[in-house]
C-alpha cells in the first residue's frame, strides 16, 4: 500500500479550519489522501481521460501536493492525539509521495518509521507530551523560540514578525486567491502556511491540467518556481537547521529533513537562483 492510500484513510481532521484562508474552506479534494491534508482543489477526482493522457504528471503534481500538504499541517498545527495516533497506525511513513532517492527525504522517513515504530500502540502520555513540549520549545514558547518558524524573523537583525517580507508573502497568497481570515493574527509567512501555499498552487496546476488549459499549469507551476526560489529556499534551509538541531524527538527532527528535502524535490539546485 502507497503512502498516498495510506493518507486516504486517515481522518482529515481540522485541517481546513486551521489554516487562516477563507478560500480554502471552498475547496473540495481532487482525491481522499489530499483531504487529509486540508488542502485541495475545487473539483474532486481526476478523470480517468487525464490520468490515461499524462498519469506521470498527474501521479508527481499529486505526490507533491501531498507532501506539501501534509507537512503545512504537521508544522503549523498544534499536535492532535488523534491525528499523530493515525499516522502510526495507518504507517503513513513508510514512503515518501515523491522524492524517495532524495538523501533528506529518505534521512527524515528513517527518523519518522523509527518514531512511529517505538509508537506502534499509540501514544502514551508522556510520548504526546513530549511532542507538544517540542512543538512550543520549537515554536510557540514562551522564552526564546529554537526554530521560529516565520520567514521575516531570519531576514530582519532584530530577529522581528510582520516585517516587509510578511507582506509580500500575503500578497502572494492574495495573487493566487488565498484571503487572510479577518480575525486572524499569526503571521503569513510561517512555513506551515507556506508550504500550505506550495500545496495550494500545486493543486490549481492540477484542475488547470483536468480542464485542459495548459497555459495555466506552466502558469501555476512557474509560481510555486519562483515562491520556492525567490523567498522559501533564502530561509527555510536555515530554519530546518535550527529545527534539527534542537528539536528533541524524532517526529521533529524527521519532519526537518523532510522539509529540506521538500525543497531539493520541487526546486532542484541549478533549476532556480534561490540562495541554499
Amino acid at each position: 500500500m502507497t503512502l498516498s492510500s495510506r493518507l486516504s484513510q486517515v481522518a482529515p481532521s481540522a485541517a481546513v479550519k486551521e489554516l487562516p484562508y477563507d478560500a480554502l474552506a471552498d475547496f473540495t479534494p481532487i482525491t481522499e489522501c489530499a483531504r487529509t491534508c486540508g488542502l485541495a482543489t475545487r473539483d474532486s477526482d481526476v478523470s480517468p481521460a487525464m490520468a490515461m493522457n499524462a498519469p506521470v504528471q498527474v501521479e508527481d503534481l499529486q505526490g507533491e501536493m501531498l507532501l506539501c500538504g501534509l507537512l503545512g499541517k504537521a508544522l503549523y498545527a498544534y499536535p492532535e492525539r488523534a491525528w499523530l495516533d493515525q499516522l502510526i497506525e495507518q504507517d503513513v511513513f513508510v514512503q515518501a509521495p515523491v522524492g524517495t532517492a532524495q538523501p533528506d527525504i529518505t534521512a527524515g522517513l528513517e527518523l519518522l518509521q523509527e518514531w512511529s515504530a517505538s509508537n506502534r500502540g499509540g501514544l502514551t502520555d508522556p510520548d504526546f507530551e513530549a511532542i507538544v513540549s517540542d512543538h512550543m520549545q520549537l515554536f510557540v514558547g514562551p522564552g526564546k523560540l529554537l526554530a521560529a518558524p516565520w520567514a521575516s524573523v531570519y531576514a530582519d537583525r532584530d530577529r522581528m514578525v510582520f516585517q516587509s517580507v510578511t507582506n509580500q508573502v500575503r500578497d502572494w497568497y492574495a495573487r493566487y486567491g488565498l484571503a487572510r481570515a479577518g480575525n486572524y493574527r499569526e503571521p503569513e509567512d510561517h512555513v506551515g502556511m507556506e508550504f500550505g501555499f506550495l500545496a495550494h498552487l500545486t493543486g490549481l496546476a492540477i484542475e488547470a491540467l483536468e480542464s485542459g488549459e495548459a497555459r495555466n499549469i506552466g502558469v501555476f507551476l512557474a509560481a510555486r518556481r519562483e515562491f520556492l526560489s525567490e523567498h522559501m529556499t533564502r530561509w527555510v534551509p536555515r530554519w530546518c537547521r535550527e529545527m534539527e538541531s534542537h528539536a528533541r524527538t524524532q517526529y521533529y527532527r524527521g519532519l526537518a529533513r523532510m522539509s529540506r528535502g521538500a525543497l531539493q524535490v520541487l526546486d532542484p539546485p541549478g533549476q532556480a537562483a534561490g540562495s541554499r
